[in-house]
């Protein structure tokens, strides 16, 4: 499971075990359709947050993608590399160091969120 997201699902879990409690001890139909509903949506958000190993090349001066789905654009930019990559829901959504070096600053830029089917989303958003 991706760093980070573990709270987010175990909470999710105790949400679910409580509605399927619930159902146990309520007998309402209602519940016992919604319960089957939330462990679908718990599924697919531990399928989400999934982070499968990865095998990388190892080779002086190798770069690997960061992140899976389709890159969209390379340029230089400042004198670094700006790679734009456009991620779809059934990507795994875990970013990853993509070169041997060190990190001597971290700087955050705030953006957008536009919706991924928008052209210039990756110039825009964070």
């Amino acid at each position: 499971m991706a760093e980070g997201s573990a709270k987010i699902v175990i909470i999710s879990s105790l949400i679910v075990v409580a509605i399927f409690l619930l159902s146990f001890i309520v007998s309402i139909s209602f519940l016992k359709i919604v319960r089957w509903a939330f462990l679908l949506l718990l599924i697919l958000l531990i399928w989400f947050f999934r982070d499968p190993d990865r095998t990388v090349p190892v080779a002086k001066g190798n770069i690997v993608s960061p992140a899976d789905g389709k890159i969209v654009e390379i340029k230089d930019h400042d004198n670094r590399q700006k790679v734009a990559i456009f991620m779809s829901l059934l990507n795994v959504h875990v970013n990853r160091i993509p070169m041997a070096g060190k990190i001597i600053e971290k700087k955050y830029t705030a953006g957008q969120y536009l919706p991924a089917f928008n052209p210039n989303c990756y110039l825009k958003n964070e």
